[in-house]
């Protein structure tokens, strides 16, 4: 997933996601579709970069408060690929490839943490004096959004007894229902992409998850994504879910998701692959090349997918969507909002019990879980 500072804002009536998808400007990377769900907004780099709080310990952001949340990611590829990815001849042939076609920039021919195109998705960048710079990996901000916004607003501000315990840092504070709520919208209208927010959490994965730059893949030779599972990821190796989870305050475990809302990740975010997928596919400029079949090959399993959850499902309007994508090259342009406005009407309340068989199970999480 994701350095974030760099891509675009995706901004709909429901949906604030701040530098978190696509390709830079001018990087000759393939633009999106014009399409509701495909349509994404441009923020000027040094913009976003100066709404980074950033993980470092000591300092009033994400680490003050979440402490066993930056443990757990420390301890990830996530957080270590600001170390790794440089390092690694396959990305410096990839910069090199693509410096030498002149369809990115870069103050290093052979280094990721200068190339626009690897800030996308590989690391965290902020403002430190009057220039930007790599400071993380992926990091807090890359997945929930720049943080300077809405840091103070996500904090829980009630103390009522009657209300539902919220655990942060060994300590506890009371929350109403109606609170919470209030709280997180605010949050999440000044850019926070929270837990609850599951659709904006699964397009943001698979913003990076489908490396959605033809150019990238085509001239740089960059794998054309991953095979990314958001049950399997979210409930492996990034998993971190100590808030109000048994044992807290003291000792508070990583709790696995409720089945509710592991039927609602899986089907959301099966839903968000074959969306994210077809609007890579609608952008396709070069025909015939290596993004282009990779494309057509994701659109296909992601559909494969998509139409196992609709056999057991029946959910209303589904079959009506996947009937429209019966072919790859002749997908029509409305059907990533139709998928889009699906995915966003599933709630935990959703009667999702009939894909439980589909969900990977914990023999299948991917990486290893953090306690």
């Amino acid at each position: 997933m994701h350095n974030n500072n760099l891509r675009r804002h995706v901004v709909t009536a429901s949906l604030v996601m701040i530098g978190l998808v696509g390709v830079l400007v001018g990087t000759g990377g393939a633009q999106p579709a014009d399409t509701a769900a495909c349509e994404q907004n441009e923020q000027g780099f040094e913009a976003v970069a100066a709404l980074i709080v950033g993980p470092d310990a000591g300092a009033d952001n994400c680490a003050k408060c979440h402490t066993k949340e930056t443990a757990v990611w420390k301890k990830t590829q996530h957080f270590r690929t600001f170390n790794t990815r440089p390092r690694e001849q396959r990305s410096k042939d990839i910069v090199k490839a693509l410096n030498d076609a002149g369809v990115s920039s870069s103050r290093s021919m052979r280094q990721a943490k200068a190339n626009n195109m690897c800030l996308q998705c590989h690391f965290t960048t902020a403002m430190e004096g009057p220039r930007p710079k790599v400071k993380w990996g992926i990091s807090c901000e890359s997945c929930h959004g720049p943080g300077k916004n809405w840091l103070t607003n996500h904090q829980p501000t009630e103390s009522k007894p009657d209300g539902a315990v919220i655990v942060m840092n060994e300590s506890k504070k009371f929350e109403t229902p109606e609170g919470r709520a209030t709280r997180l919208d605010g949050a999440a209208a000044k850019g926070m992409i929270h837990s609850q927010m599951i659709y904006e959490i699964a397009k943001n994965c698979y913003s990076c998850h489908t490396v959605p730059n033809e150019a990238l893949v085509n001239v740089g030779k960059h794998r054309a994504g991953s095979d990314f599972d958001l049950v399997a990821w979210s409930q492996g190796e990034v998993r971190h879910n100590f808030i109000s989870s048994p044992g807290a305050p003291k000792n508070p475990t990583n709790a696995q998701a409720s089945k509710e809302r592991l039927r609602q990740l899986y089907v959301v975010g099966a839903l968000v692959d074959l969306e994210v997928s077809i609007c890579n596919l609608l952008a396709v400029k070069e025909t015939g090349g290596a993004f282009h079949m990779a494309m057509i090959a994701r659109v296909k399993k992601a559909h494969d997918k998509v139409s196992a959850i609709e056999e057991k499902t029946k959910m209303a309007g589904l079959a009506e969507i996947l009937a429209k994508v019966p072919d790859p090259d002749s997908i029509p342009e409305e059907v990533p909002a139709l998928i889009s406005k699906l995915a966003k009407g599933l709630g935990e309340d959703t009667d999702l019990a009939a894909v439980d068989e589909l969900i990977p199970p914990p023999s299948e999480y991917r990486g290893e879980v953090h306690k």
